[in-house]
């Protein structure tokens, strides 16, 4: 259970650094599209990042909370 949510975790962060990117790119650039065609060419690769992202996310996230492995020195 522990795994699931750290991956669930994960997901969210990586969502979240998705949107901030996204967001801080339009603030320093402006707008990324001149007209409908490339809107929405834009976004299709804003939902391939966020993808990305979300999965990367809870792929870090399962991976953190695996259980390390202990030293047995007997």
């Amino acid at each position: 259970m522990k795994r699931l949510f750290f991956a669930f975790l994960g997901a969210c962060f990586g969502t979240i650094l998705s949107l901030s990117l996204a967001y801080a790119a339009g603030q320093i650039w402006g707008p990324l599209y001149q007209g409908e065609d490339q809107s929405t060419q834009n976004f299709k690769i804003f939902l391939l990042a966020t993808g990305f992202f979300l999965v990367s996310g809870g792929w870090l996230g399962f991976r953190i909370s695996k259980p390390k492995p202990t030293a047995d020195f007997n």
